[in-house]
Order: C-alpha cells, then sequence, then structure tokens
C-alpha cells in the first residue's frame, strides 16, 4: 500500500510539474529575480547601458566573450571605488553578482590592453 501511495505521489508530481504544489503540501514562496547579460566581446560591451529601478535587487551576468582568457573587470561607482570585481581565467568565462546597489550611475569597466565598458544606472 505505502508504494502505491508513493507512485501515486510521484505521479501526480510529474502531472503537475516540477514547480507546482503538491496538494495539503505546506505553502512556499520563491523569489525571482530579474537578470541583466553582458557581454564582453572584441567590440566592446554589449549592451553598453543599462537602466534599472532603485530599490529592486537583480543578478548580472557578465560573459566573457572577448576571445582574451584573462580578463579584469570592475563595477564601479561615481567616485571610482569598486563595488565588486572579477578576475577571468582560462575557462572560467561567466560572472554572477547579485546586485543591491543605492541610486547612481555605475561603470562595469576592464583593465588591460582590450577596454570594455558598460554603464549601469539605478534611479
Amino acid at each position: 500500500m505505502k508504494r502505491i501511495a508513493i507512485g501515486l505521489l510521484a505521479a501526480m508530481a510529474a502531472v503537475l510539474g516540477a514547480g507546482a504544489q503538491m496538494p495539503g503540501a505546506p505553502a512556499r514562496t520563491v523569489s525571482k529575480l530579474e537578470m541583466e547579460v553582458v557581454y564582453l566581446e572584441k567590440s566592446g560591451c554589449f549592451p553598453a547601458q543599462i537602466s534599472r529601478p532603485v530599490g529592486q535587487q537583480f543578478r548580472l551576468l557578465v560573459v566573457n566573450k572577448s576571445g582574451n582568457p584573462n580578463v579584469q573587470i570592475s563595477l564601479q561607482d561615481a567616485t571610482q571605488a569598486a563595488q565588486s570585481a572579477k578576475q577571468f581565467s582560462g575557462l572560467d568565462a561567466r560572472w554572477l553578482q547579485l546586485i543591491t546597489l543605492p541610486a547612481g550611475t555605475y561603470a562595469l569597466t576592464s583593465a588591460g590592453p582590450q577596454k570594455f565598458g558598460c554603464t549601469l544606472t539605478l534611479k
């Protein structure tokens, strides 16, 4: 009898989908964060400008497609103080950062011979 109940629950989960609630299960809240993706390419950053409302957390994903495996990037505020930084090396071609910053204009820049730049505006 126990196997039948477990099999029935598994079948219900498959029909309802992975994210669905099972009947009688405690409610759960799932927070969904938006994501901005910036590509570092040979010709520069794409997109070159991102605008977001202030007060909303979001994820910033930077993908190194420049062909240079050794790129150092930093996210700086108006005073050029680094809010966060990443050194890409070898196969590590992505950087995922949770962003919670006050209103302002920030620059995603690179160091080295290949210069990249993207402006992030939170208002």
